[in-house]
């Protein structure tokens, strides 16, 4: 998603104990394979918040029992009594361990949280759900080879993409080939990225009619379900104008059936061409 650059990453390697990089490839080398919560941010300060509100961790085995399922440090947070899972979009499953919840996950990219609380998880998902999804891209469905599933980049064509500065904030969309030529652009105002992300799409299908195009490509999941499900839950920011989009996509793709919107993978491939990061 277009947000401001990261310029800092932190590992939390053991309850309070950070080791900071400055470039996500380091980071990544030494997170793989561990059961840490990492996060970036534009400083130090931004990156620990994000760890502190984070989702859960991957389960840690630890003789002292410092860690708990949850990845909360059991010796100064309360324990984890549930964990939930969304399975579509603001539709979640609830689990009272972390062991089942984390069988029910095996396979699957789905964002889910633990919380002392059942609200707690939801907002802990609401913060983190991009951020996790985007991270979970990084193997297909199912668990199989790395990349096996989603093939080599795409060379036919076009994207949206949204920017944002804030969440809710001033926000803007455009539509590009998928050599990063931009073919519509538009400022927003003050909005969610999700009702920018629902906005780029509409304009990208008005293009992609126009154009002669068929294969429409985002990197929002979120949107994506949306517009597959027609429905949201309590907890969505601008429900009313967001549900004016999805009825116009769902209506747009009906009309024209040739249409495809499918999703961009950004971990096999790199930010989708439409995304604002890269146009600096």
């Amino acid at each position: 998603m277009a947000k401001k650059k990261n310029n800092v990453y932190l590992v939390e390697t053991a309850p309070g104990q950070m080791k900071k990089f400055t470039n996500w490839p380091d980071c990544q080398a030494f997170v793989k394979g561990k059961p840490y919560r990492f996060a970036g941010g534009v400083d130090e300060a931004e990156a620990r918040a994000k760890i502190s509100g984070g989702a859960p961790a991957k389960q840690a085995k630890s003789s002292k029992g410092g860690w708990s399922g949850g990845g909360k440090a059991t010796s100064d947070k309360p324990k984890n009594n549930y964990y939930l899972v969304e399975i579509e979009p603001d539709q979640y499953k609830t689990f009272t361990r972390w062991s089942d919840c984390q069988s029910f996950l095996k396979g699957k990219k789905l964002p889910y949280a633990g919380g002392v609380t059942e609200e707690e998880a939801k907002a802990k998902i609401e913060r983190t759900r991009d951020m996790q999804l985007k991270y979970r891209d990084r193997e297909p469905q199912g668990g199989g080879k790395k990349g096996a599933a989603v093939g080599s980049r795409p060379s036919e064509g076009i994207c949206s993409d949204a920017g944002t500065h804030g969440n809710p904030g001033p926000c803007e969309y455009q539509v590009c080939d998928l050599k990063g030529k931009r073919l519509a652009y538009k400022h927003l105002g003050v909005h969610t990225n999700n009702y920018a992300e629902l906005a780029g799409i509409e304009a990208m299908i008005e293009v992609a009619v126009t154009r002669g195009e068929t294969i429409l490509w985002t990197d929002s999941q979120i949107a994506m379900g949306w517009i597959k499900s027609g429905r949201l839950g309590p907890t969505v920011k601008e429900p009313e104008a967001i549900m004016v989009f999805v009825r116009s996509i769902q209506a747009l793709l009906k009309k024209h059936p040739n249409l495809e919107l499918k999703k961009w993978h950004t971990k096999q491939w790199g930010e989708i061409p439409a995304d604002f990061g890269r146009k600096g």
